[in-house]
């Protein structure tokens, strides 16, 4: 193989081949980035065997092949040259050489051979999203995607599309996001799959544009493709629980204020928090919430008041506050809307006024307070 490429290009299309190298790996081969070569067209493809991703190339090509060449050397060396253009040749024991104006550097290739393939899409289907609203969506929703493997059906968002309407869910047990979009529309009998967070994020960088998106979804795999790039991703193969039943639709509590407002509050009084759990409480008054904090581990504690609107009897919960503060991030309106039952009830988190064509719904579980288990010991 020998072929001579931009280096501006080579180091833009390696740093997003890059997003799906895997950090450790208990296969080597992962660590490498595949080039193949033909005529003037190359080919570069990193795989974690759950996502991969290809792009191509224009490059003056003299001889084709195929090569697998350590990521980590090779991202780092072409950061640093400062040529318009750089050489590379293989030898046939894959001996990588890279020659630049300021030097030549040689690195061990792997053969291609051992490099995962790309996957079959079986039964696919051609799925058209407005990449706005997408990108919108699959934002929102990872907001609340769990980490835990034990669970793994909680490891990505759940995709049900629709007729005439998609509506992305995702949750990891301590919360819950629920965002419908009813502009959507699909040729397709209704299903439902669950997309791994890894392949979402990458995805989310290029949906920012105006335009249509096409996913391919298959049986076990789903597919997207941007001018030269493709990226496929195996879907999670678990049943997502029913999550409509968690959704609670008479809690008549209702408190409505500045989302901004409480979510400053919130983070200014959890640095007093324990650092495990981040407890805080939430004490809800006529037109006011005082929000505090006690840590006895650390002899520290903090109290601010925020401006309400509750008309309701006084109510103490209490609540992780990075997840409550991570969930009001998700409000785009500047006052959000917060309906309870009680102390141990879950709770649902709206924005005051919804999105033309968009439905959002959050859950906030409650946490139970030091001070509440207290009072059962002493009862």
């Amino acid at each position: 193989m020998k072929f001579s490429i931009n280096r501006k290009l080579f180091s833009e299309n390696l740093a997003e081949i890059m997003k799906v190298v895997p950090n450790r790996s208990t296969m080597p081969i992962l660590g490498n980035i595949l080039f193949n070569l033909e005529e003037n067209k190359l080919s570069l493809r990193s795989s974690d065997i759950e996502v991969s991703m290809e792009t191509g190339i224009e490059v003056k090509g003299q001889e084709s092949g195929k090569v697998a060449i350590p990521a980590d050397f090779l991202q780092s060396l072409v950061n640093e040259l400062e040529d318009e253009f750089i050489d590379i040749s293989v030898n046939e024991n894959y001996k990588v050489v890279i020659e630049s104006n300021l030097g030549d550097y040689e690195i061990n290739g792997r053969s291609p051979e051992e490099f995962p393939s790309l996957p079959k899409i079986e039964e696919p289907k051609e799925i058209e999203m407005d990449k706005q609203n997408l990108g919108r969506m699959i934002t929102k929703a990872l907001v609340a995607v769990g980490q835990d493997e034990l669970k793994p059906a909680f490891l990505g968002v759940l995709f049900q599309i629709h007729a005439n309407d998609l509506k992305l869910v995702s949750s990891d047990v301590h919360r819950l996001v629920f965002i419908k979009n009813d502009s959507f529309t699909s040729d397709h009998e209704d299903h439902d799959i669950i997309i791994p967070t890894k392949f979402l994020n990458i995805l989310t960088g290029y949906l920012t544009e105006e335009g249509k998106i096409s996913l391919t979804v298959g049986k076990n795999h789903v597919k997207v493709k941007f001018d030269s790039k493709e990226i496929y991703s195996r879907l999670i193969d678990e049943k997502f629980p029913e999550y409509e039943n968690y959704i609670p639709d008479d809690n008549d509590k209702i408190a409505l204020f500045d989302a901004e407002a409480l979510r400053s509050t919130l983070k200014r009084v959890s640095i007093f928090s324990d650092k495990k759990t981040h407890e805080i409480s939430v004490n809800f008054y006529n037109d006011t919430a005082k929000v505090e904090t006690l840590n006895r581990e650390q002899s520290t504690s903090a109290e601010e008041f925020v401006d309400i609107s509750y008309q309701d009897e006084p109510l103490k919960i209490g609540f992780n506050a990075k997840y409550f503060m991570e969930m009001l991030n998700n409000i785009d309106t500047k006052k959000a809307m917060l309906k309870m039952d009680s102390k141990l009830t879950a709770n649902l988190l709206l924005p005051e006024q919804q999105e033309e064509n968009e439905e959002l719904k959050m859950i906030v579980m409650p946490i139970r307070l030091e001070d509440d288990e207290e009072e059962e010991i002493n009862s």
